[in-house]
């Protein structure tokens, strides 16, 4: 995983906030604290765990997906996560950016794949994986393992027990955006099932979600 020094981090009172040039991203548990902070209104989808990814412009009304981009200024995009990772993603050469929902439907269904029909990706752009459950928290069953192809199951699915296995979404996901070409890859390295301060379904069945957030300015 790379590091980069150009990226400045600011705190949220209830998240983080990472600079990078006129883009800002991060997260927070108040989508009110992000709205202010911009002074923007949101634009969100109605999430569906699936490889749909609108451009702002196709938006109308409460529209379907789980992907936002755009190469406008000041479109502040908003995905919602509780263990899901949110994937951020932004070139300052093309000016497009934009941000995906990322849980294990998701992915298997093919939203990485969804993103590279749309964007002709480069070694100018940068993806960075915000915070997301981790494979040592992230017990899953036989059946979500047969979802997968047999070499995926291998190099994803770590077995602890008889029909027990730890699956590794972040790691699937670096794999799948290492097949998009020269690509730059960052990771926030923040479990949201350890960390108290993020909800996570997987801890708590909880209704909270953590408002993620991109925007150029």
């Amino acid at each position: 995983m790379q590091k980069n020094n150009d990226f400045i981090q600011e705190s949220l009172s209830q998240g983080s906030c990472i600079k990078f040039n006129n883009i800002s991203f991060g997260w927070s548990i108040s989508l009110e604290e992000i709205e202010k902070k911009f002074q923007s209104l949101p634009i969100n989808l109605k999430q569906v765990h699936g490889k749909d990814i609108l451009e702002v412009s196709q938006i109308r009304g409460q529209s379907t997906g789980d992907g936002l981009y755009s190469k406008n200024k000041d479109k502040l995009l908003i995905i919602r996560t509780a263990d899901c990772i949110p994937l951020f993603f932004f070139s300052l050469q093309t000016k497009i950016y934009g941000i995906l929902h990322v849980g294990w439907r998701g992915f298997q269904k093919g939203i990485i794949l969804s993103l590279k029909e749309k964007i002709k990706f480069d070694n100018t752009y940068i993806f960075y994986l915000g915070p997301g459950i981790s494979q040592q928290n992230y017990e899953v069953g036989e059946d979500l393992k047969e979802n997968f192809p047999k070499q995926i199951q291998k190099e994803l699915f770590l077995s602890i027990s008889s029909n027990k296995y730890l699956f590794n979404l972040k790691k699937g996901i670096e794999k799948e955006l290492q097949n998009l070409g020269q690509v730059q890859i960052f990771n926030a390295n923040i479990c949201t099932y350890e960390n108290n301060n993020l909800p996570s379904y997987r801890r708590d069945k909880t209704e909270k979600r953590i408002f993620n957030f991109i925007i150029s300015t």
